[in-house]
């Protein structure tokens, strides 16, 4: 079995609390690369923030350092940046990698402060083909 390679980055953002965003990203876990944080000015002089790696982010360290080797949650990591991203803006959370080419994948998480949404390549571009086939029920193989 192949070893699964990814990417992953964010667009720019913003954030309530640059302090709070800062200390998630220092908690997230990486399963290969370390996670790299870029900020920029944008048009108002304000700040905006991204984030990117080689690999993909696995979840948070625990807070408490007793929990020791407390299972990582990806899902809590997505939790955290959905509790200071700023109303009204958005992190798109985009990754894609690939297992020996059995595989090609590449999906987004959406977060704003009130949902977090997710959408699949494959699962999107399936549904688009089925329309423009006029077909629903057309499918496919994607993965070997």
């Amino acid at each position: 079995m192949a070893d699964f390679i990814g990417c992953t980055r964010t667009n720019y953002f913003r954030v309530k609390d640059e302090k709070s965003f800062l200390e998630i990203m220092d908690r997230a876990v990486s399963d290969s690369d370390s996670i790299e944080v870029w900020e920029e000015a944008d048009e108002n002089d304000g700040k905006v923030f991204a984030f990117g790696l080689f690999g993909s982010i696995i979840g948070l360290r625990p807070q408490d350092a007793n929990k020791g080797d407390a299972p990582l949650e990806r899902g809590e990591f997505f939790a955290k940046l959905q509790t200071v991203v700023e109303d009204g803006d958005a992190i798109i959370f985009t990754e894609a990698g690939h297992e020996n080419l059995r595989y090609i994948g590449a999906w987004a998480t959406v977060i704003t402060s009130s949902d977090i949404k997710y959408v699949s390549l494959e699962a999107a571009s399936l549904k688009l083909a089925k329309e423009t086939l006029g077909n629903p029920d057309w499918n496919t193989q994607n993965n070997y």
